[in-house]
C-alpha cells in the first residue's frame, strides 16, 4: 500500500505491506469438518487454544500453547476473558455493555435479587445472584478471570476481598475511596492477607482520568483492564 505516485499507489495517507496467504479446502478431506467442529466446540465451552496454520500446506491443527510455531500463521480462539463484577447497581450497568464490547465476558454477582436481574443486564454471560460469604460454593473462579469489586458497602467488599486475594486472578480492582480503602486493608491484614497480596490490588479502581459519572468510571476501568 504505497502513496509515492506510482501505479501501485493508493492515495492514502497510510501504508504498509500486507501479505495474504490462500489456502484451499477440499470439501471431500473429513479432516477438515474434524477441526471446524473442535474449533466451534472450543468457542462454545470458552476453551482457550490457538490455530495453527502451516504456510506449507499442511493441515491446520489447534494447540494449546501459544508459543510461536516457525513458518506459521498462529491465531487464538476468541474466547474473550471473563470479568467479574460483584455489585449490580448503576456502575455495574455502565460497565457491563463496555467490557461486552471489547470482547470481555462478563458475569454479574450480587446478593440482592431484585437487582441481580439479568433483565437488567442484556449484556452479561451470566447474572448470578448468591452469597457474598460463600463465593466459591457459587461461582468458582479461576487464575484467568478478572475481577471488580463495588458493592453497596464495606462489609461486602471486605468478605470478597478475603476470599479472592487468597487465590490467582488476572486483575482486581476495588472502587472506593482513599479512607475506605485505608480501612479494609487494615482488616485484611488482620485476616491474614500480605502486602504483596494486598499490592496486586488496584484501588481506587480505573484509570486516573478525572472520571466522576458512571459512564466515565466505566471507561477508566476498562482501559485499565485491557493494559493489564
Amino acid at each position: 500500500l504505497r502513496r509515492d505516485g506510482s501505479a501501485q499507489s493508493t492515495g492514502m495517507v497510510c501504508g504498509g505491506d500486507v501479505t495474504v496467504y490462500f489456502r484451499r479446502i477440499p470439501v471431500e478431506e473429513q479432516a477438515w469438518d474434524t477441526l471446524a467442529a473442535e474449533v466451534l466446540r472450543r468457542v462454545s465451552v470458552r476453551e482457550k487454544g490457538w490455530l495453527v496454520q502451516p504456510l506449507d500446506g499442511e493441515m491446520p491443527y489447534l494447540t494449546d500453547d501459544e508459543a510461536d510455531k516457525d513458518n506459521c500463521f498462529t491465531m487464538p480462539l476468541p474466547v474473550g476473558e471473563r470479568a467479574v463484577i460483584f455489585g449490580a447497581g448503576h456502575l455495574a450497568r455502565a460497565l457491563v455493555p463496555l467490557l461486552r464490547s471489547v470482547e470481555f465476558r462478563p458475569v454479574v454477582y450480587d446478593d440482592r435479587p431484585a437487582l441481580a436481574d439479568p433483565a437488567a443486564f442484556p449484556d452479561a454471560e451470566q447474572v448470578v445472584c448468591g452469597e457474598f460469604r460463600n463465593i466459591a460454593g457459587t461461582l468458582p473462579l479461576s487464575p484467568e478471570d478478572y475481577v471488580v469489586v463495588m458493592t453497596a458497602g464495606h462489609l461486602h467488599d471486605l468478605e470478597i476481598q478475603e476470599q479472592i486475594l487468597r487465590q490467582e486472578l488476572a486483575y482486581v480492582g476495588v472502587i472506593g475511596s482513599r479512607a475506605k480503602i485505608a480501612a479494609v486493608n487494615a482488616r485484611l491484614r488482620e485476616a491474614g492477607i500480605s502486602e504483596e497480596k494486598l499490592r496486586t490490588v488496584h484501588t481506587p479502581v480505573g484509570t486516573p482520568i478525572k472520571a466522576v459519572t458512571p459512564a466515565e468510571i466505566a471507561v477508566s476501568i476498562t482501559g485499565e483492564m485491557i493494559y493489564e
